[in-house]
């Protein structure tokens, strides 16, 4: 569902001013990933059977799950390949782009922990727990550094639209592993009272 966006992106970018590509295609593309995923969700939600509600709820919060593990890998790799570089030679008068680029690529790292067990502990019941927690906390750091380094001048706009995007990601994926923990996995309600 997701493979099609990708490439009418790169199709809207070729043909396109590459200013573009950061002002409206990033956040279709955003939308976009997003609306699948919530699809994928619904569609998982909705029960077959009427013994099928339990099985469709833990479907759809495995897929969650993943969909948060994966978020964080590209949350990662855009911090280490995209805004990483481009804060290491911030030329601002206010800038310390030394600690700024290492910071950045430490958050990166966390990212790519937190992805790894994400993956790996997919049916633990506390993963959903510390993946929504450190997703909202790595969000609002995301959205703090990007409204930081918003002062910093044109030179960094594009690391700030990218910063923007992560911390949209992190809370996302947050709020997503967050629900999933919220509704229980998927255990069946106790019958009767």
């Amino acid at each position: 569902m997701i493979a099609p966006l990708p490439v009418v992106v790169l199709a809207i970018a070729v043909m396109e001013k590459s200013g573009v590509v950061l002002e409206q295609d990033v956040p279709m593309l955003f939308a976009g990933c997003t609306g699948c995923l919530a699809g994928a969700l619904i569609a998982r939600w909705a029960p077959d059977w009427p013994g099928a509600h339990a099985e469709n709820v833990m479907a759809a919060c495995r897929i969650a799950l993943r969909v948060a593990g994966g978020l964080s890998i590209v949350v990662a790799a855009l911090l280490f390949f995209v805004i990483a570089p481009i804060v290491a030679i911030d030329t601002s008068p206010e800038a310390t782009p030394g600690p700024a680029a290492r910071g950045i690529m430490v958050i990166a790292a966390f990212h790519l922990l937190l992805a790894g067990f994400s993956f790996w502990k997919s049916r633990s019941v506390a993963m959903p727990v510390a993946s929504g927690v450190f997703g909202l906390v790595f969000g609002l750091f995301l959205l703090f550094g990007a409204s930081v380094f918003s002062h910093h001048g044109p030179s960094i706009h594009s690391a700030v639209i990218a910063l923007y995007v992560c911390a949209a990601s992190d809370l996302l994926a947050g709020c997503s592993a967050t629900a999933v923990a919220t509704v229980g996995r998927g255990e069946p309600a106790p019958v009767g009272l």
